[in-house]
């Protein structure tokens, strides 16, 4: 994505304040946003043994993404 980073966070903070009202009035007190090549991850034979699971050992959090084991149809199309 050809923006600085600064304006990545600037429209995904509004788009959070759009898709979730209950979220008025709160303000984003820190971020980070990493770019990184090249990091699809597609479909192909053999390659669903090395995808994460969505569960992490921090209580609460979770993993989501094309990347990641989903028990279900994948959120993505390819």
């Amino acid at each position: 994505m050809p923006l600085p980073n600064d304006e990545i966070i600037r429209r995904v903070a509004k788009q959070v304040l759009a898709l979730f009202p209950s979220s008025q009035g709160l303000e984003v007190i820190w971020s980070s946003f990493v770019k990184i090549g090249q990091s699809l991850c597609g479909e192909g034979p053999g390659k669903d043994p090395f995808r994460r699971d969505q569960k992490t050992p921090v209580k609460n959090f979770f993993l989501a993404g094309s990347y990641t084991k989903q028990y279900g149809r994948s959120n993505f199309v390819w």
